[in-house]
C-alpha cells in the first residue's frame, strides 16, 4: 500500500484532527522522570480492526518496542480500548506489586510481576 501511494498508484489516506467535544486529561507524576521522562498520548476514534489488521498493528507495535524502544527500556507503547477504561488518567511509577492491569484482549488482571512474565512468555 505504501509503495503504491509513493508511486502515485493509490491516493494517500486523509487524516483529520477533529474537536472531540470533551477533552481527556493525562496527569504525569514526577516519579516517572527517573524511568521515562516523557509521556505522549493519542486517542484514535472511529477505528475498526479486523483480526488481520489488529494482528498487524500489534506486530508493528512489538517491533517498535524491540527496535526503537530498545526492548522497552526507553520507550513503551500502551494500546487500550477506550470503551473499557474511564479517566481520569495518570502516568506514574509504582512498585510492580502495586500495578493492577489487564493486557489488551485479556480478562485476567495482573500485578506488575505477573505482567512482565506474561510479556516474556508472549515473546517466545
Amino acid at each position: 500500500m505504501a509503495l503504491a501511494q509513493f508511486l502515485g498508484l493509490k491516493p494517500y489516506p486523509k487524516f483529520m484532527i477533529n474537536n472531540p467535544g470533551q477533552l481527556e486529561k493525562m496527569t504525569v507524576e514526577p516519579s516517572t522522570k527517573q524511568i521515562r521522562e516523557f509521556c505522549v498520548c493519542a486517542i484514535l476514534r472511529n477505528v475498526t480492526f479486523t483480526q488481520e489488521s489488529y494482528d498487524s498493528f500489534i506486530d508493528f507495535q512489538d517491533k517498535l518496542h524491540h527496535n526503537l524502544g530498545r526492548k522497552r527500556t526507553i520507550v513503551s507503547i500502551g494500546t487500550h480500548d477506550m470503551s473499557t477504561i474511564k479517566g481520569p488518567y495518570a502516568y506514574k511509577a509504582l512498585p510492580p506489586k502495586d500495578i493492577v492491569f489487564a493486557p489488551l484482549n485479556k480478562t485476567e488482571v495482573m500485578d506488575g510481576n505477573r505482567l512482565m512474565k506474561f510479556y516474556e512468555e508472549d515473546l517466545n
